[in-house]
């Protein structure tokens, strides 16, 4: 994104001629980030004019280490809102609510992925029922932004067996980035949705 506005809200007439003085094109990323900057700045005092706002960097993430069974590493930091021991994967109309007040609070501060658990991954987080979970939970982020991402164990595939993983309906391929990637080698993530 580098070289783009995220917020695009107001843009130079030069390079939009049918733009009027007081007219505005509209994008979903523009107004996401642009009406958080908007209000932070009417609460905290800056001036509003005819800012582009850029962030430094593209991906702005918040790294979980929550496990699958509703503990958070360390213990530091309470019970998961995205995994629970008892009835994993059955997701209440709490469950949504929780993760969408969650994702509004994180793009009103401009972080745009949440990685869901424990970089000490375990090789459950690749069946069916669990990547039914994320997915929801993916759903619940996408309007605010927010893409998600899980930690994995590579060995995942083969330990949970091949036929098994194949069933989620996710192919290797599709998952895993490629090798070159250095962000993916760093830090064993793959962007699932």
């Amino acid at each position: 994104m580098s070289g783009k506005c995220r917020c695009d809200c107001i843009t130079n007439q030069k390079k939009v001629k049918a733009l009027k003085p007081d007219g505005f094109r509209l994008s979903q990323g523009g107004i996401l980030y642009g009406v958080f900057e908007l209000l932070r700045r009417q609460q905290t005092g800056p001036a509003v004019g005819e800012d582009v706002s850029n962030p430094p960097y593209d991906l702005r993430m918040l790294n979980h280490w929550d496990n699958l069974n509703g503990f958070i590493e360390c213990g530091y930091a309470g019970q998961s809102i995205f995994w629970q021991k008892d009835s994993a994967f059955v997701v209440t109309g709490n469950d949504k609510a929780l993760w969408q007040a969650y994702a509004r609070a994180n793009a009103s501060v401009g972080i745009n992925g949440s990685v869901l658990n424990n970089v000490n991954a375990l090789p459950m987080i690749l069946t069916a029922d669990y990547l039914a979970r994320v997915r929801t939970i993916a759903g619940v982020f996408r309007p605010y932004g927010i893409k998600t991402y899980l930690s994995v164990n590579f060995s995942s595939p083969k330990i949970n067996g091949a036929a098994n993983f194949r069933s989620t309906g996710y192919s290797r391929n599709t998952m895993v980035e490629k090798k070159q990637n250095k962000f993916m080698r760093k830090f064993r993530t793959l962007v699932v949705f």
